[in-house]
């Protein structure tokens, strides 16, 4: 239904939306009652991952033999069909981070593991912010070695993400300790001269960061952060289990 909305307000088929929507051929679009694809994803994850630790609480054997055939199985499918294209690898991270612990929960080592895998996932995303910080050092970089078109054909072949989360990052350190505040991503983000971005700005007349996380920091600062973080951490600290 979605589908038809669209192509018969934008006059785009179906085929040609899906190779705009995400390049790899793979999914529908679906939804479910959700208001977007992300938030569908969500859902999703908390079926893949989160039905992982209802599993290990089960006494029943044959009731865990289902959770693992059917409800996890299909939470997958749906978030290969969601078209959300960080929340799947981001699963496998879980997964495997699972698996490292329950392969070495025995041994003494656990602690260096899991420090280990904890160092590398932060260098990775430490990398990521030096790249969307220096991104326009990049891109004339790719101008002077590759061309001009080639930086465009990468920002294009991930969705505009390495405009979106450059501008976002340079957004960010114009208020960095309370950030633009709470909702006024989407609007200062339509202003070219601010956000120094043309598909926030020109292609959408405002968008919103396509990072939750990201979103927080451009809005609430490292403050507003913090605290946000805190909340997040808080319940897994105090866990018993």
């Amino acid at each position: 239904a979605s589908v038809g909305i669209i192509q018969s307000q934008t006059g785009i088929g179906l085929q040609d939306w899906q190779s705009v929507f995400r390049r790899d051929g793979l999914g529908s679009i679906a939804l479910g009652f959700q208001p977007d694809i992300h938030a569908y994803a969500a859902h999703m994850m908390l079926g893949s991952v989160g039905l992982l630790g209802y599993l290990f609480s089960l006494k029943n054997k044959y009731f865990r033999y289902f959770i693992l055939s059917v409800p996890i199985p299909l939470a997958i499918a749906g978030l290969v069909l969601s078209k959300s294209k960080s929340s799947l690898p981001l699963v496998f991270c879980y997964f495997f981070f699972i698996l490292l612990i329950w392969l070495f929960h025995k041994s003494k080592y656990l602690n260096y593991i899991l420090g280990l895998f904890f160092t590398i996932f932060s260098i990775f995303f430490i990398g990521l912010f030096v790249f969307f910080f220096n991104i326009f050092n990049v891109q004339n970089l790719f101008l002077s070695h590759y061309g001009s078109d080639f930086f465009e054909k990468l920002n294009v072949a991930f969705s505009y993400r390495p405009e979106i989360f450059s501008s976002a990052f340079n957004m960010f350190l114009k208020f960095p300790l309370l950030g633009l505040g709470q909702g006024i991503f989407y609007r200062l983000s339509s202003d070219y001269s601010f956000s120094k971005s043309i598909f926030l700005s020109q292609t959408h007349n405002g968008e919103n960061a396509h990072n939750y996380f990201l979103q927080i920091l451009v809005e609430n600062g490292l403050i507003g952060s913090l605290f946000f973080i805190l909340l997040v951490f808080y319940p897994i600290f105090k866990a018993k289990s």
